[in-house]
């Protein structure tokens, strides 16, 4: 399985992009090197995968894997919780991950009068619906959900990299990006590949 996406709609370098590799070849290691925001819906262990031990990571749980942009720090501080990370672990790998199944989004779209006090809501309608509307017009029902999530999740991937701090990291390469997005039901990891833009499975990415 994989999901084609529309290119035109993010920028990113392949450069600042890791691989599966990066796990594979220390895999046995204990090292708290990665950041992993993920999706409060998501239960209690996304770091539950077969090719990498639950050690390596550093876990940040927000509403649908929110990472606030430089400018929405006043009014949303977990820009904060990502920074305690990196300054209590020598971070070298940042994932952003989705899944298929989470309820949030679904709840953003459909309910006008959820309450807000951030903005989240507002701003995935914003950049998100306002994006999958105008590049995937032929989608309905639950492919269009199935999008909306995908595509959050990759303009989360924005937001973390907008941040001064993260672009120093990732142009001196000691850091790099990876976004995940999880099948529930089958468990399987689909990863962005930034030479293509789309999500294929993560075993493709070495």
């Amino acid at each position: 399985m994989m999901i084609e996406l529309e290119t035109s709609l993010h920028q990113f370098n392949p450069d600042h992009f890791g691989t599966i590799n990066d796990f594979l070849s220390t895999s046995d290691s204990n090292e708290r090197d990665t950041l992993m925001l993920a999706c409060a819906d998501h239960g209690t262990a996304p770091d539950n995968v077969s090719f990498a031990g639950p050690n390596r990571f550093f876990i940040l749980q927000h509403l649908a894997a929110c990472v606030p942009r430089p400018k929405d720090n006043e009014i949303d501080n977990s820009f904060g919780a990502i920074m305690i990370g990196f300054e209590n672990f020598d971070i070298r790998h940042a994932v952003v991950c989705g899944h298929l199944g989470c309820g949030i989004i679904p709840n953003w779209f459909k309910n006008t009068k959820i309450r807000d006090p951030i903005g989240l809501c507002d701003r995935f309608r914003s950049t998100t619906v306002k994006a999958v509307d105008e590049a995937y017009p032929e989608l309905t029902d639950q492919d269009y959900i199935e999008r909306l999530i995908c595509e959050h999740t990759i303009f989360q991937l924005e937001n973390l990299q907008s941040h001064p701090f993260i672009r120093e990291k990732l142009d001196a390469n000691e850091l790099k990006l990876h976004l995940w997005v999880v099948n529930d039901q089958t468990a399987q990891v689909l990863t962005y590949n930034p030479h293509c833009g789309d999500l294929v499975p993560i075993g493709e990415m070495r």
